[in-house]
């Protein structure tokens, strides 16, 4: 019986030998390919190292670095996130783990401040349509303002009150 236990005990720590050898294989093999500017191959290639290894930060770093040459920002994030994830758990890191922390870091304050800055510019903009919208049908220039609603909709759908200033304009001045 103690023999037994043992040897599922070997087999289980060879497996997870096993696994963390392909996930560092893998990584290698992405990290190659990012250096060759190839950054949809090497996404394959952490996803798959990922799948050996759940929890590597660098995996987690460099694709997060792959989706952002890729220009998909919220999986960047999610990536920088995970990353963040594994290293905050561990009580001590090593100096490259330092510099992946700092680097996600890093990374995530400039794609959020990207962000902040869009969400600025579009609220800005949205702002001083509202008020020539307005102005227009102060002075009845009602097709005038059905187009700043409209424009105010493209930018974004789910405004209620260009959507609600459009109804209204369309119910009492009919095109």
């Amino acid at each position: 019986s103690i023999i037994f236990i043992s040897v599922i005990l070997l087999g289980a720590f060879a497996f997870a030998d096993d696994d963390a050898d392909m996930a560092l294989t893998y990584y290698q093999s992405g990290l190659a390919l990012l250096k060759e500017n190839k950054p949809n191959e090497a996404t394959e290639k952490f996803v798959k190292a990922l799948s050996y290894k759940s929890d590597f930060p660098e995996a987690f770093f460099r694709l997060g670095e792959c989706y952002e040459k890729l220009q998909n920002t919220s999986s960047a994030i999610k990536n920088y996130r995970l990353c963040l994830r594994c290293l905050e758990g561990k009580t001590a890191l090593n100096n490259e783990e330092k510099n992946i922390l700092l680097s996600a870091r890093k990374n995530l304050e400039r794609i959020d401040a990207n962000s902040v800055q869009i969400k600025n510019i579009k609220s800005k903009y949205i702002d001083k349509l509202s008020k020539i919208g307005s102005e227009c049908n102060t002075k009845k220039y009602y097709n005038l303002a059905r187009r700043m609603y409209n424009l105010i909709l493209t930018v974004d759908p789910g405004n209620k009150m260009a959507s609600d200033a459009l109804n209204m304009a369309n119910t009492l001045f009919p095109v």
